[in-house]
């Protein structure tokens, strides 16, 4: 993935469609009454209110088009679920695109389960674009040429390369490997959020969203964190201050204490006092340099 120059104007009067989550609409506005075709997989009629929903940008009164310039281009602080998951760019018919993209929303996967997988959500799909290789991620994508996303207060812009391959579907759905780290999406979604105000540039942003699913794995199988708000809390302090907080030298003790069992996160204000995240936060203006 990576991020466009286009404005949200411009993106949408070059796609095709947009996919819309009804789940995170408001009662009101435009995007809340627009015409077009749900996303339902088969079997799963009755929460036809709760799929995404497709439509096409060409049915658009110049109004609409121009409300949901606005809300794709707006800043995505996260704080909030997203209501445009994506403007899709594609030759295909509206009835093809949404057929491709229900066929990957639902599964009886042999390693989690029953489970809908949203994938479309920009939080989830971000992740996917990174730990997906050049088929898989055409595989999930099939007659999309484009899609783009807003995510960390930028659009960004995923095209597969290569033609879909109608035999290599299967490819989409994520294996094993995959869901090792898609099920921590919300960890991943919500440490990304509390670090916004340092990204300074789309490199940066980038960087993070690659820095949270390596460090998201350490905390798991290297320190052994099990708690989810722990966890949340150790990718929220790497992705803020890097190695000055992971090569801290108060904590090399405590990293061993974790690896081992004898310590545990909430002991961490034993080791690292206010006056220590104080200066690590004032490091921040130089990236550039490690704590001594």
């Amino acid at each position: 993935m990576k991020s466009t120059l286009k404005n949200a104007a411009q993106i949408i009067d070059e796609c095709d469609f947009l996919l819309i989550d009804p789940v995170n609409i408001q009662a009101t506005g435009p995007h809340a009454i627009l015409a077009g075709q749900a996303c339902v997989p088969p079997g799963l009629d009755k929460l036809y209110s709760v799929m995404p929903q497709l439509t096409d940008i060409r049915t658009l009164s110049v109004e609409q088009r121009e409300s949901l310039s606005r809300e794709l281009g707006n800043d995505l602080s996260q704080q909030f679920p997203p209501r445009i998951c994506a403007a899709i760019k594609s030759s295909a018919s509206i009835k093809e695109v949404s057929q491709h993209l229900t066929r990957f929303m639902t599964r009886n996967d042999p390693t989690i389960g029953k489970v809908i997988w949203r994938f479309y959500d920009p939080r989830v799909f971000s992740v996917a674009a990174q730990i997906y290789d050049d088929e898989e991620l055409c595989a999930l994508l099939g007659p999309i040429k484009e899609w783009y996303f807003p995510l960390l207060g930028r659009i960004w812009c995923t095209q597969p390369t290569g033609e879909p391959n109608l035999s290599a579907y299967e490819l989409g759905w994520p294996s094993a490997k995959h869901w090792d780290v898609l099920r921590y999406t919300d960890r991943i979604s919500h440490a990304l959020t509390h670090v916004i105000d340092t990204i300074k540039s789309s490199d940066d942003a980038l960087k993070l969203a690659r820095d949270a699913i390596r460090y998201l794995g350490e905390a798991i199988v290297d320190l052994k964190i099990k708690d989810v708000f722990y966890q949340k809390e150790f990718l929220r302090y790497c992705l803020r201050y890097g190695n000055n907080f992971r090569r801290h030298y108060k904590l090399i003790s405590f990293w061993s204490g974790l690896r081992d069992g004898t310590s545990s996160w909430c002991e961490i204000e034993n080791f690292l006092s206010p006056a220590d995240v104080e200066a690590m936060e004032l490091h921040l203006n130089f990236p550039q340099k490690e704590m001594a």
